[in-house]
């Protein structure tokens, strides 16, 4: 029987067999923060990734070029400790960032500043109605209708972040614009691990509050260092969602030849 070798360039599936996917979601949630710290190079890391916060424009998508970096090392070899950020490859971290970073502004151009103005026009109409309603019942009105616009907020912003990572996510790892607009992956992304984007995105959001909170207590110069580690722990959830939807029977990304 003739043996066909696979193909060094696809990603393996980790091993989920050994907790990974003891949740009904499949994510291990602390394991974003957890992981930072088993890198001897761990402070490093984090003070790299706060001084691109400080650098204009290019520094948010140097520190995202980092993030998938550390998503496609961690993928090709899920044992490994993931990769020290190194300056020496600031060059290369732009270039990759800047895939998912104008996927990200074109998605936000296309669909997210329509919705806002939809939004913005209904707070104008709560009020205007509210105007129109004589006595408690307008108060009535205005609490009503900013509820209602809120869990319009809500879940405009649960789709936008269903519909973005996956795209964000083909994006940095193929290292390609186009690729992000794959219909049939981010199709297929959404059904395999949708309850995983929802809950692993209401994760990030309430402990990067958290997170964010104690840094607050540190003179507010923790911010930024709180800042850090939840763009590490973003990556990692990145990483996890993607290992998912391969352990689900996901077509892996195309990576590029080393």
């Amino acid at each position: 029987m003739s043996h066909v070798d696979p193909n060094p360039f696809e990603p393996p599936v980790a091993d989920w067999t050994n907790g990974l996917a003891t949740r009904p979601d499949g994510l291990q949630y602390l394991e974003c923060y957890q992981y930072i710290f088993r890198s001897p190079d761990w402070l490093l890391n984090v003070l790299f990734v706060l001084i691109c916060q400080f650098i204009p424009v290019i520094g948010p998508i140097v520190a995202l070029g980092y993030q998938f970096q550390i998503v496609e090392e961690l993928t090709r070899n899920p044992a490994a400790v993931y990769p020290r950020f190194s300056f020496d490859l600031f060059v290369e971290y732009l270039k990759r960032g800047v895939w998912p970073f104008l996927v990200s502004l074109v998605v936000s151009m296309v669909v997210v500043v329509p919705v806002c103005l939809v939004l913005y026009a209904l707070f104008a109409l709560v009020f205007l109605a509210a105007a129109a309603v004589e006595g408690e019942g307008g108060v009535v009105v205005v609490v009503l209708g900013l509820a209602l616009v809120g869990l319009a907020v809500v879940l405009v912003s649960a789709g936008t972040w269903i519909v973005l990572m996956p795209m964000i996510l083909r994006s940095g790892l193929a290292q390609d614009f186009a690729e992000a607009f794959q219909l049939d992956f981010l199709r297929s992304f959404v059904a395999k691990v949708w309850k995983g984007l929802l809950l692993g995105g209401l994760f990030l959001v309430a402990s990067g509050w958290f997170v964010a909170g104690i840094g607050a207590l540190v003179f507010c110069v923790g911010v930024y260092f709180a800042a850090a580690l939840i763009t590490l722990a973003q990556a990692h959830l990145f990483y996890q969602l993607y290992q998912l939807f391969l352990a689900r029977g996901g077509k892996p990304i195309p990576l590029k030849i080393r």
